[in-house]
Protein backbone atom coordinates (compact mmCIF):
# COMPACT_ATOMS: atom_id res chain seq x y z
CA UNK A 1 0.00 0.00 0.00
CA UNK A 2 1.46 3.27 -0.96
CA UNK A 3 2.19 6.12 1.88
CA UNK A 4 1.82 9.67 1.96
CA UNK A 5 5.31 9.85 2.18
CA UNK A 6 5.63 8.59 -1.09
CA UNK A 7 3.41 10.81 -2.86
CA UNK A 8 5.41 13.93 -0.90
CA UNK A 9 9.11 12.22 -2.47
CA UNK A 10 7.34 12.40 -5.63
CA UNK A 11 6.18 15.33 -5.69
CA UNK A 12 9.51 17.08 -4.17
CA UNK A 13 12.23 15.25 -6.39
CA UNK A 14 14.44 17.10 -8.73
CA UNK A 15 12.98 15.57 -11.47
CA UNK A 16 9.23 16.23 -10.55
CA UNK A 17 6.74 14.36 -12.16
CA UNK A 18 6.05 15.82 -15.96
CA UNK A 19 4.11 12.67 -17.10
CA UNK A 20 0.10 13.05 -16.18
CA UNK A 21 0.31 9.29 -15.18
CA UNK A 22 2.48 10.15 -11.83
CA UNK A 23 0.54 13.61 -11.57
CA UNK A 24 -3.00 11.72 -11.32
CA UNK A 25 -1.76 9.95 -8.09
CA UNK A 26 -0.90 13.70 -6.57
CA UNK A 27 -3.69 15.55 -7.58
CA UNK A 28 -5.83 12.63 -5.58
CA UNK A 29 -4.05 13.17 -2.30
CA UNK A 30 -5.11 16.43 -2.93
CA UNK A 31 -8.51 15.23 -2.83
CA UNK A 32 -9.22 16.13 -6.71
CA UNK A 33 -12.08 13.76 -8.33
CA UNK A 34 -10.83 11.60 -10.92
CA UNK A 35 -12.95 13.56 -13.44
CA UNK A 36 -11.43 16.58 -12.80
CA UNK A 37 -8.09 15.20 -12.56
CA UNK A 38 -9.11 13.69 -16.14
CA UNK A 39 -9.87 17.51 -17.44
CA UNK A 40 -7.07 18.91 -15.95
CA UNK A 41 -4.62 16.14 -17.91
CA UNK A 42 -6.85 15.84 -20.87
CA UNK A 43 -7.52 12.16 -20.60
CA UNK A 44 -10.38 10.04 -19.99
CA UNK A 45 -11.59 9.28 -16.26
CA UNK A 46 -11.14 5.92 -16.95
CA UNK A 47 -7.80 5.92 -17.71
CA UNK A 48 -7.19 8.41 -14.11
CA UNK A 49 -8.79 5.55 -12.78
CA UNK A 50 -6.79 2.96 -14.08
CA UNK A 51 -3.18 5.00 -12.74
CA UNK A 52 -4.80 5.37 -9.27
CA UNK A 53 -5.69 2.40 -8.85
CA UNK A 54 -2.21 0.86 -9.88
CA UNK A 55 -1.14 3.44 -7.80
CA UNK A 56 -2.76 1.78 -4.92
CA UNK A 57 -1.61 -1.87 -5.82
CA UNK A 58 1.82 -1.14 -6.40
CA UNK A 59 3.27 1.93 -5.00
CA UNK A 60 5.39 4.29 -7.24
CA UNK A 61 6.70 1.26 -9.42
CA UNK A 62 2.74 1.12 -10.62
CA UNK A 63 3.18 4.76 -12.55
CA UNK A 64 6.23 3.15 -14.50
CA UNK A 65 5.60 2.73 -18.42
CA UNK A 66 4.37 -0.34 -19.17
CA UNK A 67 5.10 -2.88 -21.69
CA UNK A 68 3.73 -2.20 -24.91
CA UNK A 69 2.35 -4.73 -27.97
CA UNK A 70 3.99 -3.59 -31.14
CA UNK A 71 7.07 -2.24 -31.96
CA UNK A 72 9.55 -0.60 -29.37
CA UNK A 73 9.44 3.20 -29.39
CA UNK A 74 12.20 4.63 -31.94
CA UNK A 75 12.54 7.59 -30.23
CA UNK A 76 12.35 8.93 -26.46
CA UNK A 77 9.42 11.04 -25.58
CA UNK A 78 11.68 14.18 -25.11
CA UNK A 79 13.10 13.60 -28.34
CA UNK A 80 9.19 13.41 -29.63
CA UNK A 81 8.54 16.55 -27.44
CA UNK A 82 11.14 18.61 -28.85
CA UNK A 83 10.29 18.05 -32.67
CA UNK A 84 6.72 18.92 -31.95
CA UNK A 85 7.86 21.84 -30.33
CA UNK A 86 9.98 22.86 -33.34
CA UNK A 87 6.95 22.02 -35.32
CA UNK A 88 5.00 24.71 -34.18
CA UNK A 89 7.40 27.36 -34.94
CA UNK A 90 8.12 29.27 -37.39
CA UNK A 91 11.11 28.04 -39.31
CA UNK A 92 12.64 31.62 -38.88
CA UNK A 93 13.03 30.75 -34.86
CA UNK A 94 15.58 28.11 -35.77
CA UNK A 95 17.51 30.50 -38.78
CA UNK A 96 15.85 28.18 -41.59
CA UNK A 97 14.55 30.53 -44.33
CA UNK A 98 11.54 28.83 -44.69
CA UNK A 99 7.77 30.46 -44.36
CA UNK A 100 6.44 26.86 -42.85
CA UNK A 101 7.98 23.31 -42.32
CA UNK A 102 7.42 20.45 -44.70
CA UNK A 103 7.34 17.33 -43.27
CA UNK A 104 10.59 16.66 -45.04
CA UNK A 105 11.99 19.95 -43.58
CA UNK A 106 11.30 19.36 -40.08
CA UNK A 107 12.83 15.81 -40.43
CA UNK A 108 15.66 17.65 -41.92
CA UNK A 109 15.98 19.92 -39.39
CA UNK A 110 16.12 17.17 -36.61
CA UNK A 111 18.70 15.61 -38.15
CA UNK A 112 20.64 19.08 -38.32
CA UNK A 113 20.12 19.71 -34.52
CA UNK A 114 21.31 16.47 -33.47
CA UNK A 115 18.01 15.05 -32.19
CA UNK A 116 18.06 11.92 -34.21
CA UNK A 117 21.02 10.43 -36.90
CA UNK A 118 17.47 9.35 -39.31
CA UNK A 119 13.85 9.43 -39.13
CA UNK A 120 11.88 6.59 -41.33
CA UNK A 121 8.45 7.99 -42.85
CA UNK A 122 6.47 5.95 -40.79
CA UNK A 123 7.59 8.02 -37.39
CA UNK A 124 7.43 11.00 -39.20
CA UNK A 125 3.70 11.02 -40.05
CA UNK A 126 2.67 11.20 -36.24
CA UNK A 127 5.03 13.71 -35.44
CA UNK A 128 3.55 16.22 -38.12
CA UNK A 129 -0.24 14.51 -37.25
CA UNK A 130 -2.35 17.34 -35.66
CA UNK A 131 -2.13 17.61 -31.78
CA UNK A 132 -4.90 15.16 -30.82
CA UNK A 133 -5.13 12.77 -33.91
CA UNK A 134 -4.70 9.19 -33.42
CA UNK A 135 -5.32 8.62 -37.38
CA UNK A 136 -1.50 8.36 -39.67
CA UNK A 137 -3.49 8.64 -42.52
CA UNK A 138 -4.48 11.85 -43.95
CA UNK A 139 -7.94 13.70 -43.59
CA UNK A 140 -10.37 12.85 -46.20
CA UNK A 141 -9.90 16.08 -48.97
CA UNK A 142 -5.81 15.54 -48.51
CA UNK A 143 -5.58 12.23 -50.01
CA UNK A 144 -3.91 11.92 -53.27
CA UNK A 145 -6.05 9.24 -55.53
CA UNK A 146 -4.37 7.02 -57.72
CA UNK A 147 -5.72 5.74 -60.05
CA UNK A 148 -4.80 2.87 -62.35
CA UNK A 149 -3.61 3.55 -65.90
CA UNK A 150 -4.38 0.76 -68.81
CA UNK A 151 -3.68 0.63 -72.96
CA UNK A 152 -7.30 2.43 -72.96
CA UNK A 153 -5.94 5.64 -71.22
CA UNK A 154 -2.89 6.04 -73.99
Amino acid sequence: MPMAEDLLILGQAADAPADKHELAPIFAAQGVANAAIAARLDVDVEVVSRWRKRFVAEGLAGLGDRKRSGRPRSFPAQVVTEVKAMACEPPQARSVPLSRWSSADLVAQVVVEGLAVSVSASTRTPWTAPVGSTSTTPPPGRRTQHRRTNERDH
